[in-house]
């Protein structure tokens, strides 16, 4: 208003956006995503369990069924429905190694001294 001019909102506009049209927008993921993990390491494994338990439940209910894991089953499906507090130990070690997988991968891919 100092300059003399008005401020005007326009409520009704839209922006389309391109998905993944800037170029170059996506070099760093993996990086970032590598970042991430190994910062946050301790605490991404709370933000799949229930997800988790819900695919081995699917995976288990109309695939395969091995034998001696009804105890686990039933700690994952009262742990979906929220009857049980914690889930049971069986997800933190599946997390846990999939998380390592993917930090090796990631470690070899980014070792110094890599081509780029």
């Amino acid at each position: 208003m100092d300059a003399g001019r008005v401020n005007a909102v326009a409520l009704r506009s839209v922006v389309l956006h391109h998905v993944s049209a800037s170029p170059g927008r996506k070099a760093r993921d993996e990086e970032n995503s590598h970042r991430f993990t190994r910062r946050w390491r301790t605490h991404l494994w709370r933000l799949v369990d229930r997800r988790w338990c819900r695919q081995y439940l699917w995976v288990h209910a109309f695939g395969s069924r091995p034998p001696g894991r009804q105890a686990v089953t039933l700690s994952v499906l009262l742990y979906v429905l929220h009857l049980r507090r914690t889930p049971p130990p069986e997800v933190f070690v599946a997390l846990t190694a999939a998380v390592d997988f993917q930090l090796a991968r990631w470690d070899a891919m980014f070792a110094p001294g890599r081509d780029s």
